[in-house]
């Protein structure tokens, strides 16, 4: 729990610090999340209502909802 600069003999206690909801990285992390799972979930559908399609069959078919999963 507690860490010392380079050739130093004093230790000194590790701060952990977390980001917070106020961050503008945290909000920019949540909208390419966000994005990104609408994008995963648009593809499953778009998969899912052409299942029967060739294209669909070569590319996995029902395994593709695993590997989208």
């Amino acid at each position: 729990e507690e860490w010392a600069p380079e050739r130093s003999e004093t230790c000194f206690p590790r701060i952990v610090v977390f980001l917070t909801w106020q961050e503008p990285v945290s909000l920019v992390l949540l909208a390419a999340n966000t994005l990104l799972l609408v994008v995963v979930a648009g593809t499953a559908g778009l998969f899912a209502w052409h299942l029967d399609t060739p294209v669909v069959r070569s590319a996995g078919g029902r395994l593709c909802f695993l590997m989208l999963g």
